[in-house]
């Protein structure tokens, strides 16, 4: 958040909520605090955060969600303003400093004025309530700072402006730009504060023509100059998240990047909220797709053990059969041996039968119980690949249950409680019309299987990999062409652990694949099959998405 954006939302609030009163003070954590404006039949929230890696304002569409245990500060600013109204929004000159004036009205002293100041500097962001008389009635911080200790007087703090583009001339500006090639967005965000990468590459591309010029000449210098020297009193009615380099990520601009089109919106408000609230949901899918790793990964340590002892306990079978076969021999035996020693012999035999008979009552069915071990082991290694390639909550939240359901989360409270399956395979459609549907897990694996298949539709499934079920929807005996039949094969090799590489690709009739009774969601047995070998590369351009 550069100041041209704190500037923007700071503007944006004076204009719209000036006059909004505060009905209701909320905190969604120890150091996020929302405020709940009311102006006429208006309802947005202001909120005001300290939480994560970027201190932010902006307005919500919605309030979040309270917490349980209400931080001192929020004590505070229900003491004193809430139902205050808001007067002034102003930001501090060329620095990230917010103050909003706020009014509540006294029975004694009549209009009380009262100042809520969110200072954006890093690490020594904060939030300060203090009073009419400039006294610090209350402050959360991320790093803590005496000069916001309660009952000082709050002072502005006080910003070196060497970096700042603002306090330069032009010949100091053009300094910086002359003879200089490479990455000059990079070079402008490095040497001066105030304007992020972002706005400097739409002002070069304003000045240049080009997204990433390499050098300016000094026209160019002087024409950027003239547009950085303007920004302080220009307007920005709407904003624009536009892609960045990094892969699925946005980047927010108040200015047009033609090239760069994104999404646009009415206020940077808007565009805040829509951003934060993706990467919020992004890091909460992160984090939900981490624990279940962290629990799959020591339920996988966990079976290896099962697995060593089990192959231990084959060893000791082994070894008892080789007991069994001793003694056999020694009663084969007794016919031809020194009557003098048939009576030691025999007794030797008959001991020999009860260490086998021990071990075979402590062994049991080994072979079963060793199968039994393996086939958890490789439907945990399925849940592993499924829940890396989760990117959609609510299908992180299915697997989460699943693995709830067979011990390997804890299931919140304790209780046993079940619940529908709200994820949904995703569906595709070929160029020619054909329906594609993939399970993106085990449980989907098996809906897809049995809720959505006809007997004559092909099923694809990458060999001795996990990976998803795929199902190419056919209307009969139609003939599937060789280019269809690869295309699903891609799909499959792209939803497998086996994605990036070339893999092998199974298909059959859906009436070829059964589930053996007892196994785990998605596991299948099939036969008639062919095999295909594809590559997993991109297939996007051959499908769109139902």
């Amino acid at each position: 958040m550069d100041y041209l954006i704190f500037k923007a939302l700071a503007e944006n609030l004076q204009s719209a909520w000036a006059g909004a009163r505060i009905v209701r003070v909320t905190s969604s954590g120890p150091k996020s605090f929302s405020f709940q404006l009311l102006s006429g039949k208006n309802r947005r929230t202001l909120l005001f955060s300290l939480e994560g890696l970027m201190p932010r304002f902006h307005l919500l569409s919605e309030a979040p969600r309270g917490t349980e245990i209400a931080p001192p500060f929020l004590l505070l600013c229900r003491k004193f303003i809430e139902g205050a109204r808001l007067k002034l929004c102003e930001v501090s000159p060329l620095q990230r400093v917010l103050v909003v004036t706020l009014e509540t009205r006294d029975l004694i002293r009549g209009l009380v004025p009262y100042k809520l100041v969110f200072e954006v500097m890093g690490k020594q962001s904060s939030l300060v309530l203090a009073n009419f008389d400039g006294k610090i009635l209350g402050s959360v911080f991320i790093r803590a700072d005496e000069r916001l200790e309660a009952g000082r007087d709050y002072q502005v703090p006080v910003l070196s402006g060497e970096r700042n583009v603002w306090t330069r001339d032009v010949e100091r500006f053009s300094r910086v730009l002359r003879d200089r090639r490479g990455d000059l967005a990079k070079t402008l965000s490095s040497s001066f504060w105030g304007i992020s990468r972002t706005h400097w590459d739409a002002l070069l591309l304003s000045v240049s023509g080009f997204l990433s010029p390499e050098f300016l000449d000094e026209s160019e210098i002087q024409a950027l100059w003239r547009e950085v020297s303007g920004l302080l009193d220009r307007p920005f009615p709407g904003a624009w998240l536009v892609p960045s380099e990094t892969p699925g990520a946005w980047e927010i601009t108040l200015l047009p990047m033609p090239g760069r089109e994104g999404r646009v919106f009415p206020d940077i408000h808007t565009a805040l909220e829509a951003w934060f609230s993706e990467r919020d949901e992004a890091e909460r899918v992160r984090r939900l797709r981490d624990s279940l790793l962290r629990a799959l990964s020591r339920t996988s340590d966990r079976l290896n053990r099962k697995y060593e002892a089990r192959k231990k306990e084959e060893e000791r079978l082994f070894a008892a059969e080789a007991l069994k076969g001793e003694a056999m021999e020694l009663i084969a035996s007794l016919s031809e041996i020194d009557p003098a020693l048939l009576r030691e012999t025999s007794a030797r035999a008959q001991a020999l039968f009860k260490q086998y008979k021990r071990a075979r009552a402590v062994s049991g069915s080994v072979e079963a119980r060793l199968a039994s071990v393996l086939q958890e082991m490789k439907y945990v290694d399925s849940l592993r690949h499924f829940v890396g390639q989760g990117d959609d909550r609510t299908l992180l939240e299915d697997m989460e249950e699943e693995l709830q359901e067979r011990g390997y989360v804890p299931r919140p409270g304790g209780g046993a409680r079940t619940r529908e399956r709200k994820s949904s395979f995703r569906c595709y459609e070929s160029k020619d019309g054909h329906r594609i549907c993939v399970g993106r897990s085990n449980r989907e694996n098996e809906a897809l299987l049995h809720e959505s298949t006809g007997p004559r539709d092909l099923w694809f499934h990458t060999r001795n990999m996990p990976g998803s079920h795929v199902i190419l929807k056919l209307s009969g005996r139609e003939r599937v062409p060789p280019e269809l039949i690869e295309l699903c094969a891609r799909i499959a090799a792209h939803y497998s652990k086996g994605r990036g590489s070339l893999v092998e690709v199974d298909f059959t009739e859906r009436k070829y694949v059964r589930k053996p009774r007892g196994s785990p969601p998605g596991f299948v047995l099939y036969h008639n099959a062919r095999t295909v070998r594809v590559s997993s590369g991109d297939f996007s351009a051959h499908v769109t998405t139902v």
